[in-house]
């Protein structure tokens, strides 16, 4: 057998991130949360490894918030919580939908959305030996280096740095 390498290793590992997620949404339906949280925070996990794999950040949105309707249900607030700002630093304009998901869970995220805001943002300057690196923030394409994000909220991130011919960083 072989080990997926560069391209390769991205598409496996999020070809299991997507059979996960189909999983953990086929259990929450299932009425079965924690087998469905056991799927989202593995799947939400491997979209994260391969951020610079990923076309568009929808299906870590879609892990994160299935992971939050999960918990919320669960009355594990604080987890709910903790997802939520993962969310809102992924994509900070992010609605939910309030046809799809529960007025309670759709108010509280309003809130922390609110109070996210307000919180301290900062700019992140990437650069690298060789200009024109693909820069992924939080599993969002941004750019290429040099690089200079700005309104960055202050906290944990995923940044990789991909390039052809270089070793992802």
């Amino acid at each position: 057998s072989t080990v997926p390498q560069g391209d390769n290793l991205y598409a496996a590992g999020l070809k299991r991130a997507a059979a996960l997620l189909a999983s953990g949404q086929k259990a929450y339906k299932d009425f079965r949360p924690g087998v469905a949280l056991n799927k989202l925070q593995e799947a939400a996990s491997l979209f994260e490894q391969h951020a610079a794999g990923l076309e568009n950040s929808a299906q870590l949105v879609e892990t994160y918030v299935l992971m939050a309707q999960v918990y919320f249900a669960m009355q594990q607030t604080p987890l709910a919580q903790d997802v939520l700002v993962r969310l809102l630093e992924l994509d900070p304009d992010y609605v939910l939908d309030v046809n799809r998901y529960p007025s309670t869970l759709v108010t509280y995220y309003e809130e922390l959305k609110s109070t996210q805001r307000s919180r301290r943002l900062g700019t992140l300057r990437l650069e690298s030996d060789h200009a024109g690196a693909v820069v992924a923030l939080d599993g969002s394409k941004r750019g290429k280096t040099p690089l200079k994000l700005v309104n960055i909220p202050v906290g944990a991130h995923t940044i990789v740095l991909k390039r052809p011919g270089f070793q992802d960083m």
